[in-house]
């Protein structure tokens, strides 16, 4: 598990998926995390991207596209905005 984790998906992908699959999955991973490909661990692809019981690639979970996603909620981001721009 260390090994994958010090590898990127990118390193991965090179050697284990064709051009174009890997290029699919280059650009659908860095839209889906916001981290290009070669910042992401190989490891955390593996867990996700696993076949389900009916024998079909499941490349995300229920949820997707957590570039939106805001721990703690979407109303601390305005919040941030506030507190930084409320005396202008």
């Amino acid at each position: 598990d260390q090994a994958l984790d010090r590898t990127s998906l990118s390193q991965y992908l090179a050697t284990r998926a064709p051009p174009r699959i890997r290029a699919l999955l280059n650009v659908a991973y860095a839209i889906e995390y916001g981290l290009e490909p070669d910042r992401m661990s190989a490891l955390a692809f593996l867990l996700f991207a696993k076949a389900s019981r009916q024998s079909k690639l499941r490349l995300w979970g229920n949820s997707s596209d957590e570039r939106y996603h805001v721990v703690g909620g979407r109303d601390l981001a305005v919040e941030a905005l506030w507190e930084r721009f409320s005396g202008w």
